[in-house]
């Protein structure tokens, strides 16, 4: 994926402010930023949640700036919420049914899918890769707060998404269930590209090939782990860290 100039004003407050990124196939990226720097604001953008004012985005070489919401999965990108958006009645399994249903090639129609093994199949893989087989027929509202965030991503993986949007998938969770997930977003990103924001620098800078910076909407800094920490502009801005003497 990649933006130029991508650009988000809301009447006279600029939130994502002549941002150019590029992300490559299978890179794990982080975007980080202090309460206000325009990091949902610039995932929302990505996700086509929200209408960029000017500059665009484009996604294996296609300009998706004016690509509408719900053909986004079926280019192959996925996405998770900072609140979880799950059909809470409904049990885990069944969540990530639906989301396989939608895209699944050849259509099935509703009534019937139920018979069709190929469904199960994919989402029983997907269960394995997270780890959550045992607790795949519990309905999500059941569910402890560490799988549920997890229950998200698996429903963004039912599109089989060749990249996938990562917002705090993280929060409020136990150190136990962060360093589950952890390991989970390390295995899933052998295969897909990760884009991650992330309050938690000791997990940004374990699970990131690359992190952007963003302060006020604009980019103060792209590279490596170490190059960011020692970027004395971040230290100040984001790390409250005063800048070396």
């Amino acid at each position: 994926m990649q933006t130029e100039g991508l650009t988000k004003r809301f009447g006279g407050v600029t939130a994502v402010d002549n941002v150019s990124i590029s992300i490559v196939e299978k890179q794990f990226r982080a975007i980080i930023g202090p309460n206000g720097a325009g990091k949902s604001t610039l995932f929302n953008l990505l996700a086509r949640h929200t209408e960029p004012t000017s500059g665009s985005i484009a996604f294996d070489g296609r300009d998706i700036s004016n690509l509408p919401l719900h053909r986004l999965p079926s280019i192959g990108i996925g996405r998770t919420f900072q609140k979880s958006n799950l059909f809470w009645h409904l049990a885990l399994r069944e969540n990530i049914r639906l989301a396989v249903q939608a895209l699944a090639v050849p259509p099935y129609r509703f009534f019937r899918s139920r018979a069709v093994p190929e469904l199960d199949t994919a989402v029983d893989k997907i269960l394995e890769r997270l780890g959550m087989s045992a607790v795949a027929d519990q309905p999500v509202a059941t569910l402890s707060h560490g799988d549920q965030r997890l229950a998200e991503v698996a429903v963004a993986l039912g599109g089989s998404p060749r990249l996938l949007l990562l917002d705090e998938p993280l929060a409020g969770m136990s150190p136990q269930e962060t360093q589950r997930a952890v390991e989970i977003f390390k295995e899933l990103a052998k295969h897909t590209t990760i884009i991650l924001i992330e309050h938690d620098m000791d997990v940004v800078l374990h699970l990131a090939e690359r992190i952007t910076v963003l302060e006020m909407g604009r980019v103060i800094a792209d590279g490596t782990g170490a190059e960011v920490q020692s970027n004395a502009r971040v230290r100040e801005a984001y790390l409250g860290l005063a800048p070396s003497c």
